[in-house]
């Protein structure tokens, strides 16, 4: 059995489209599902949608109990990776009275509309913060054994520091966990436990075909809360299933988790960075053309979703500028020279863009392709030389990443 305090919200994507109720609990509790028999949640919802909830719930076979609020929250998202806007604006969000719960083992999620204070054996406790992060045991909330899992963003606000070592040390002394879980997205998680602090098991990424990423964590988080408190399982083993779990998740976009998803193993492969001595030497060239507004918004997107991603970005745009072909050759060729990997943004079929792709690939520098508008026709040469296609935004960061990653 397994509680889960969590959000039960509403989500809106442009590209792919998607339009949804779940949140991080609602989402949660139907991942774990089919390895679960007994899964409560305990989430806020407003009367307009409380239906919903209640009929997504039987379906999953979740027992909820919801406390009605004055609206369900919304999330809107322009691609996988953009930054939501958040309806009510977070200043509007009246806070309501927190959720008690109390079991052997509770999953619990920060929350925008409210606060959860919980009491258990085994806690899992993923802060999911916007603007900031609250410890723990802040609002009185106990845990015989406290797992803290968390990206690196909210590690850092969590503890206040930024290099790794430090966090792992911060997270130990001042916020009283026995297990650390540290999402650091391609480059994998990183596991460590109060008894054997100096050691960290790095748990790799999986890829995939297709990445969807909106609600990823929540699987993340259930699936290890199950292993982990459920099952009894240790630390690195909770997180490798849930690595796996969530891969499958991000590929398929399918609930609940199959029950023989660990079957998978087979089928993805694992993400194995090279180290070099020269890595951090070595960029990503970002190729596409920016002569209107949109093309120039694709830009700034594309290259803010790598650097989010941990990569070194050439962009002509930023980085080089306007000016004559006698000015801005030389110098995008030596960015060219310089990078491990490029991103083609290919609609338009814009002649520079195409340039830097043939030359890319006659050096034997790996191409990927973001295209969504252009005839099999026009990409024979791309496909033909190897460039790897991709028609989705979020799809093409990540395998530029992971190319990245892999050389």
């Amino acid at each position: 059995m397994i509680s889960i305090a969590g959000g039960a919200y509403k989500e809106f994507c442009i590209s792919p489209e998607w339009k949804y109720l779940y949140g991080s609990g609602l989402r949660a509790a139907a991942a774990i599902s089919a390895l679960c028999s007994d899964v409560f949640l305990h989430t806020y919802v407003d009367t307009t949608s409380l239906d919903q909830v209640c009929s997504l719930a039987d379906a999953f076979g979740i027992t909820v109990k919801p406390q009605i609020s004055p609206k369900t929250i919304s999330f809107k998202y322009f691609h996988g990776l953009s930054v939501p806007a958040i309806t009510p604006p977070l200043h509007a969000i009246a806070k309501q009275e927190s959720l008690l719960v109390n079991d052997n083992v509770v999953l619990r999620f920060g929350m925008l509309d409210g606060d959860a204070v919980v009491h258990g054996n085994k806690v899992v406790y993923d802060p999911q913060a916007a603007e900031q992060v609250a410890p723990f045991h802040y609002n009185g909330s106990t845990a015989q054994q406290l797992a803290i899992v968390a990206n690196m963003r909210e590690c850092r606000m969590l503890t206040g520091k930024d290099d790794f070592l430090e966090i792992v040390k911060e997270l130990f002394s001042s916020h009283a966990c026995d297990v650390a879980v540290i999402k650091r997205g391609s480059l994998g998680t990183c596991v460590v436990t109060k008894d054997n602090s100096d050691y960290i098991e790095t748990i790799q990424a999986f890829k995939t075909d297709r990445v969807w990423p909106i609600g990823s964590g929540d699987i993340f988080s259930a699936v290890f809360s199950y292993y982990w408190g459920v099952q009894n399982c240790d630390p690195v083993t909770a997180a490798k299933n849930a690595s796996l779990a969530t891969a499958t998740y991000c590929s398929s976009q399918v609930l609940p988790i199959p029950a023989d998803f660990t079957m998978n193993t087979a089928k993805l492969s694992p993400i194995v960075p090279k180290v070099k001595a020269d890595a951090d030497k070595k960029l990503i060239y970002l190729a596409g053309p920016f002569f209107n507004l949109s093309q120039r918004w694709l830009v700034e997107e594309a290259r803010n979703s790598l650097i989010h991603q941990g990569m070194r970005v050439f962009s002509p745009l930023h980085d080089v500028g306007r000016g004559t072909g006698r000015d801005i050759a030389p110098a995008d060729l030596k960015g060219l020279n310089e990078s491990a990997v490029v991103l083609a943004l290919v609609d338009g079929l814009d002649t520079g863009t195409i340039f830097e792709i043939g030359y890319a690939r006659a050096n034997n520098i790996p191409v990927i392709c973001f295209v969504q508008a252009e005839k099999e026709e026009d990409l024979k040469m791309m496909v033909g030389s190897e460039c790897k296609v991709v028609n989705d935004f979020t799809t093409a960061i990540y395998q530029t990443a992971w190319t990245f990653l892999e050389l």
